[in-house]
């Protein structure tokens, strides 16, 4: 009796990666071992990190400059998705491997994999694309408002206030919540009849695409392959890679009068080159993804296991190349200087351990700017 409960349950866990989501690949130990175990040390450090950036963000310190309003929400952003790739991923390449080995119908792996991930499953894929695509928006928000105050110097005063800056990010939020709202009818979720009378008592469910909408042309056409490609990844590549140029080259220009410039004013240039950094790791991401995306649109998983492999292999480095994206923010925050690290020793704390004097580096992040400007009225 108990060994037919455990194989059936077995069954509704293979057909909950079946239909409609994919196989986890729970029994290649790459996948279990990468988007298992590390994915979710990974996602576990990026939470703590983002959630203690996202309080030293909204102190009153650093609150009011533009660049850090950009930066909340990019950490909102990132923290929602990492939360549910851990829950919709990780988890679940963690239980189904312990599903697979130990086959008990009444353990917590098995009652996840077979109930509650498949019935959550439909709302968290459509939050998940919308959270990864929202953190791209913004991340290309911040290399735009980086380019204008390192570029174009003259005009960043009225071009960018902290009023526009939180306009322009809640249109964004909005648009970007528009644009993946088809996902929250690609999925549905159905109970299966279970055909052990023994096994009443714990309903199992499924995952299948919804069949009103997987043939429609709109919503072929909103789902190609080649559409996500461009839209996401190969756009968002080009535009951050141009900027990032221009960015570099401008400082390159500006690092050559750097013994003119003031304490503030050069920490304010290696933030830049911090945002440079974020940005290029985003940059490797894209180029990674547009050739995983390739790959799957040209190979044959039922007559190819070993591209099946590769390609199984490469997507889960991807998805750890976006987790690493989501989850080194706060790294990069407390190397950004003084005012980030003074406000969070002050949160923990450690206010004593402040060095005397601090000058604020993230809310005075328009230093340079001014400097800039009595350049250009010099030279004038």
């Amino acid at each position: 009796m108990e060994d037919e409960c455990s194989n059936s349950s077995l069954v509704s866990v293979n057909s909950s990666l079946i239909f409609g989501i994919g196989s986890l690949n729970a029994d290649h130990d790459s996948a279990y071992i990468l988007r298992g175990w590390l994915s979710c040390f990974i996602s576990g450090f990026g939470l703590i990190g983002n959630i203690l950036s996202a309080i030293v963000l909204t102190r009153p310190a650093l609150r009011t400059a533009p660049i850090n309003v950009i930066l909340l929400f990019l950490t909102i952003c990132d923290s929602i998705y990492i939360f549910l790739y851990l829950i919709s991923w990780s988890l679940p390449t963690i239980f189904a491997r312990q599903a697979m080995e130990d086959g008990d119908v009444l353990k917590l792996d098995n009652v996840y994999m077979t109930n509650w991930r498949p019935r959550l499953y439909p709302f968290l894929y459509p939050c998940l694309w919308t959270a990864q695509n929202a953190s791209i928006g913004f991340t290309i928000f911040l290399t735009v408002e980086r380019y204008i105050y390192v570029c174009k110097p003259l005009e960043s005063g009225k071009i960018i206030t902290r009023r526009k800056t939180l306009i322009i990010a809640g249109i964004t939020t909005v648009l970007f919540i528009l644009y993946e709202l088809p996902l929250w009818w690609r999925f549905q979720s159905v109970k299966v009849e279970d055909s052990t009378p023994e096994c009443d008592n714990m309903p199992h469910y499924i995952v299948q695409k919804n069949p009103y909408l997987s043939e429609f042309p709109l919503m072929k056409a909103y789902l190609s392959k080649f559409k996500i490609l461009i839209l996401h990844y190969l756009l968002p590549l080009v535009v951050l890679f141009t900027l990032n140029w221009k960015i570099t080259s401008a400082l390159r220009s500006i690092e050559k009068r750097r013994r003119r410039m003031t304490r503030s004013e050069a920490r304010n240039i290696s933030y830049t080159k911090i945002v440079i950094c974020v940005i290029s790791l985003s940059c490797v991401t894209d180029i990674v993804f547009s050739v995983v995306a390739v790959v799957s649109y040209l190979r044959d998983m039922e007559h190819d296991l070993y591209s099946n492999f590769v390609y199984v292999l490469m997507k889960d480095i991807v998805d750890l190349l976006l987790l690493i994206n989501s989850s080194i923010n706060f790294v990069f925050y407390c190397s950004i200087g003084t005012a980030f690290k003074q406000e969070f020793l002050k949160l923990v704390g450690l206010g004593r351990f402040i060095k005397a004097p601090m000058l604020s580096e993230l809310s005075d992040s328009h230093a340079p700017v001014g400097s800039l400007r009595r350049q250009s009225a010099n030279k004038k």
